[in-house]
């Protein structure tokens, strides 16, 4: 409905045209009792109930030191906590159960005693129990989650390729060994011959295949599925004793003791003979039969599978390659299985990283970064230094948001969600004579923020000022009522930018911008309908930028009145940015086609007009006399301007310029 300054609706008659959608609507002539409430009808998670959970339902390789954690029930003064490892049990489970492991307890967490147990499904319920004045049990959903199991098995797609000395067919070529071709949800291979591996009927050498993986790996265990054509109990092509070898160059091989495989009978499906490899390390494995079951020149597998142990960092925070990252994050990993300190790497290159975290025991750290750029990190855990973790990248965001202005509602003060702009932003409503500024819109049953004219996101916001009797119209923030913060110095902050919509009905007036009460005039048209950049050096301000107390935007001038809004106040790393011609030639800043569309749409908004023919020198030849200036002697010859890279023409475009300046070379 809107709101005006008070917060109160003067009439609740005529409301106007409302656009929106309504799903259900309900008025009873009597308060529910809280017992009537869940029989309302219902289209989204009840809200009597716990939710949010943490680990999400049905997750899969969770920690096995997990605290399980929920978000209350609107009506919970206590919750009653299940957890077990069978879901009827669990979800059938009463007060009177053994699986109620935390009877009434306020806390919206439970960390199970000890540790879970690797690969087991777990099941948890919470039932929300409400305040005696609203006596009443909710029966919480049954969820589940699943630990990590004790070690992981590679995968053809990631880790492995298979290589072998001879092959009797292509069809039975080396990777049907790790495709998982012929596997069944029991983990049983069928007897389906094209699922496997033969050796050639007429190979010289003895039978062997080899498995290179994509890095080192702390190997646990492997498991040999053997080969099992229909009737293998009579062909006997299975490897029967074996030779196992392993190698972190894939030159030099380090022998095993020979095994012995059982044999499959090709008549069902099979499962596989697990050998213990008791965390070697190794890039290359190496089977070689040292015999079959029935003495032929061939030989077979079905399927193998080497299960390693998760010793490297993992899951990063940032994920890998994300993208605007804020530059106060901290980074977080999963530690590697049994790692007790780590290591923390990052730097601006993959190849040039420096050691940033020596030796530290959490799996979090917080590093010095910038904005606009992009790194790249490592995590080294110290107990398994050989085996390095993966380089992960992330950028930073290009700026830093001071107030985009999407989050102001008019949702009344004092009710739950209210975010009214004129509480966080002060204006003059209440003392004109002394401040002729109004933020947000004030007319009855109207939304005091803009949606129709905005720079980004949804959202802007308008200033009205009238400075007939005040001479000024401002209005102020504490950055510390922002997610901003007083810090106006870190990750290499050097430049305020906000974006300013004029109205042609505007009557004059001077946009300044304050910091801590030190005023910066602004150029900026405020008859002018289209967005323009307002970028000011911070550096310019006398101020402690380390402790900015106060962001003032205001427009000064006796008698000057209007409206104009404001949006998308940012920090940036430098002055060049992606929507300005750069007034310097620092060579930081690239205008692309897109950046140069803007720029020009803007320009043929102003009332700006020079011409260049270059047939006397750089005189302005459309009237206005913008003559350019030629510095580091551009070459004019026969109506033809040369520019070297080095050399430009200063075009002085006077008090309408959008810019700071412009200059004609070095694009």
């Amino acid at each position: 409905l809107g709101s005006v300054r008070n917060n109160t609706l003067e009439s609740m008659g005529e409301l106007g045209d409302l656009e929106g959608q309504i799903d259900m609507f309900a008025i009873w002539n009597r308060a529910l009792d809280i017992s009537e409430m869940p029989q309302i009808p219902d289209f989204s998670p009840a809200i009597e109930l716990a939710s949010s959970l943490n680990p999400s339902d049905e997750s899969t390789f969770v920690e096995r030191d997990v605290t399980l954690s929920w978000s209350p029930g609107i009506y919970a003064a206590t919750h009653n906590v299940y957890f077990g490892t069978n879901f009827d049990d669990v979800n059938q489970a009463d007060t009177d159960s053994n699986l109620l492991v935390s009877p009434g307890q306020t806390g919206t967490s439970y960390d199970p005693p000890g540790l879970l147990d690797w690969g087991q499904s777990y099941y948890w319920r919470i039932d929300e129990v409400n305040a005696p004045t609203n006596p009443g049990v909710y029966k919480g959903k049954t969820w589940s989650f699943t630990v990590e199991p004790y070690a992981y098995a590679m995968n053809l797609d990631e880790h492995i390729t298979a290589v072998t000395a001879s092959s009797f067919d292509p069809k039975y070529e080396p990777n049907n060994t790790v495709n998982s071709s012929g596997l069944n949800s029991d983990d049983l291979h069928d007897v389906n011959e094209f699922n496997m591996w033969l050796s050639a009927k007429d190979a010289t050498e003895p039978a062997w295949i080899q498995y290179e993986f994509d890095r080192p790996y702390k190997l646990h265990e492997l498991l040999v599925w053997n080969y099992n054509r229909f009737r293998e109990d009579r062909l006997g092509f299975g490897f029967n004793e074996t030779l196992i070898e392993y190698s972190t160059n894939g030159t030099d091989f380090t022998a095993l003791d020979p095994v012995i495989l059982e044999p499959a009978t090709g008549k069902e499906p099979t499962g596989p003979t697990t050998v213990a490899l008791n965390g070697l390390v190794a890039t290359h494995v190496r089977l070689t039969a040292v015999s079959n079951f029935m003495g032929r020149n061939q030989y077979g597998l079905s399927e193998v599978r080497f299960l390693y142990l998760p010793v490297r960092a993992r899951e990063p925070e940032p994920t890998d390659d994300a993208e605007d990252v804020l530059p106060d994050t901290t980074l977080r990993w999963r530690a590697g299985r049994d790692a007790g300190t780590h290591d923390v790497l990052i730097g601006t290159a993959m190849d040039d990283m420096t050691l940033v975290g020596d030796d530290i025991t959490e799996t979090s750290f917080v590093p010095e970064l910038v904005l606009g750029q992009r790194y790249y990190w490592q995590v080294l855990e110290t107990d398994v230094a050989e085996l390095a973790g993966d380089i992960w990248s992330f950028s930073t965001q290009d700026f830093l948001v001071v107030d985009d202005f999407e989050s102001y509602n008019d949702i009344s003060e004092g009710e739950e969600g209210s975010d009214l702009v004129y509480l966080t932003w002060k204006d003059g409503f209440d003392n004109p004579s002394a401040n002729g500024s109004t933020i947000g819109y004030v007319e009855l049953y109207q939304p005091s923020m803009e949606s129709d004219i905005v720079h980004g996101g949804n959202l802007s916001v308008p200033l009205m000022y009238d400075n007939s009797t005040a001479g000024l119209s401002e209005v102020t923030v504490n950055p510390t009522e922002l997610s901003i913060g007083r810090d106006w110095t870190r990750a290499n902050i050097k430049a305020l930018t906000l974006y300013v919509y004029g109205s042609e009905d505007n009557l004059g007036g001077q946009l300044y911008v304050k910091l801590n009460n030190d005023r910066r005039d602004q150029n900026a048209e405020l008859t002018g309908e289209y967005w323009q950049e307002v970028n000011i050096d911070l550096a310019s301000f006398n101020v402690d930028l380390q402790n900015v107390t106060s962001l003032t935007i205001g427009i000064s001038g006796t008698g000057s009145s209007g409206l104009v809004l404001i949006d998308d106040i940012r920090l940036y790393p430098s002055r060049c940015i992606p929507e300005k011609v750069p007034g310097d030639l620092t060579g930081d800043c690239i205008v692309d086609s897109d950046d140069l569309a803007v720029i020009a749409e803007n320009w043929l908004k102003r009332p700006l007009s020079v011409e260049y023919t270059f047939d006397s020198g750089f005189s302005d030849t459309s009237g206005n006399s913008r003559h350019g200036v030629g510095q580091n002697n551009p070459t004019l010859t026969n109506g033809i301007l040369t520019l070297n890279g080095t050399n430009f023409v200063d075009i002085p475009l006077g008090s309408d310029n959008p810019f700071d300046g412009s200059k004609i070379g070095r694009a």
